[in-house]
């Protein structure tokens, strides 16, 4: 939430043509996200990996121990009994003027095999060098969320963030910061 005197872009529902090249390349930057599913007791958060391929986000339920079969877990079964589900990506900092957030709602779908689970399979190991070490599940079961709705927020650049402006045209291209004192560039 932004502080005092900010003001943040209202949230709206925006269609797909919102899922830019651009909004895509951030989401995909972005290592970890959570997974919201409906259980008949409310709203299941889970953190996940996953990767973005055009309008549908894909998660693997990986080898890293669970207490029941990856089958069991309580997001397949909540997405069995209802599929509607969403993708929150996040980017937080102490600066506070360079929060955001994308949700990403949708259906969701379970695969187990074929080319469309496989290309995820490849994508997530691209993305996730830990998928590449580890032996994953035979079948690997694939969570793919079909994505027909983005809601974005981020703080929007009013009164109370013009410090936040003046420091980030300070930072140059290559990352360092021109210092006010001296004016010398120094390393972030």
């Amino acid at each position: 939430m932004p502080g005092p005197g900010k003001r943040g872009k209202d949230d709206d529902r925006r269609g797909m043509d919102e899922l830019t090249d651009s909004l895509r390349r951030r989401l995909n930057a972005v290592r970890v996200a959570r997974l919201a599913t409906l259980s008949e007791a409310g709203p299941a958060l889970v953190p996940i990996c996953f990767v973005l391929l055009d309008t549908t986000v894909y998660h693997v339920l990986d080898a890293k121990p669970k207490r029941v079969d990856p089958a069991s877990l309580r997001r397949v079964r909540n997405l069995q009994r209802d599929p509607r589900a969403a993708v929150i990506v996040d980017h937080y900092e102490e600066d506070w003027d360079r929060l955001w957030f994308v949700s990403l709602e949708g259906s969701a779908r379970i695969l187990s095999r074929g080319s469309e689970s496989a290309r995820a399979l490849t994508a997530l190991k691209r993305k996730y060098p830990q998928y590449r070490r580890m032996a994953l599940p035979e079948p690997a079961l694939v969570i793919a969320l079909d994505v027909g709705a983005v809601r974005r927020w981020r703080v929007r650049p009013g009164p109370a963030s013009a410090g936040a402006a003046r420091e980030a045209r300070r930072v140059g291209r290559s990352g360092s910061t021109r210092s006010r004192s001296t004016g010398r560039r120094s390393g972030r």
